[in-house]
């Protein structure tokens, strides 16, 4: 797989707090620059990422109930016809926790099928990140992957990267890969800046790939400062 290739796997990623105008434009030129899948950013960002990228081949994805999940299900579905009504079709979204963890499984299936479905009626996808730091046996990691393909989610998604993110490995992308069964697609997150573990993921069943190290991976380059890479 070539560079061009590998970019076509990878959503370049910057949803910080703290990202300023000036840094959206960077981050689009770069994925302009580099052809990657999908420019991923806060909602509040997403008209101008449109603006920038529009007739490229790279797409604007944005992440919602990011990374608590808590919000309710018409906080969410409100966010996904906001966001589709300005162009966007592709959302990586967290999943409620607190309700796998309370025995609540009607309410987390039901607030995943809320989203998907409206996802759906407007043509776009949707990834659902599955806090496995957050979930402390592979019982309940099955059960919520289960759950979200069962009510429509596109990708499963092991962690968002900031709440106790665990990195992404080759086994949990394995392990979400053999629970979808084809059903569903895997993006992997959290902490992968190099090539040679963005080669590891994919081999083991990604699609995609949610990174802010992206440049520094399609260039052959290990980012020595990994702490803020997510």
């Amino acid at each position: 797989m070539n560079s061009q290739e590998l970019a076509r796997h990878i959503q370049f990623t910057n949803v910080g707090p703290d990202m300023t105008r000036d840094q959206v434009v960077a981050h689009c030129e770069a994925c302009l620059q580099y052809g990657f899948d999908a420019a991923m950013l806060a909602p509040c960002w997403a008209p101008l990422a449109l603006d920038i990228l529009r007739g490229s081949t790279t797409h604007v994805a944005s992440a919602f109930s990011f990374p608590s999940g808590n919000d309710s299900t018409g906080m969410k579905v409100a966010l996904v016809r906001t966001l589709m009504a300005e162009g966007v079709l592709d959302f990586d979204f967290t999943a409620n926790t607190g309700f796998l963890l309370s025995g609540m499984e009607k309410e987390f299936f039901t607030d995943l099928k809320g989203v998907a479905d409206a996802a759906k009626a407007g043509g776009a996808q949707t990834k659902v990140i599955i806090e496995f730091g957050l979930l402390p046996t592979d019982a309940l990691r099955r059960r919520a992957a289960e759950m979200a393909v069962e009510a429509g989610i596109d990708y499963l998604k092991q962690s968002s990267g900031f709440i106790k993110g665990v990195p992404a490995t080759p086994e949990d992308v394995a392990f979400l890969f053999q629970v979808a069964a084809g059903r569903a697609k895997v993006k992997a997150s959290g902490k992968i800046d190099s090539l040679a573990k963005a080669q590891a993921l994919l081999a083991a069943g990604a699609q995609l790939l949610g990174t802010s190290s992206a440049v520094a991976i399609v260039t052959g380059a290990t980012r020595m400062d990994v702490a803020g890479a997510y």
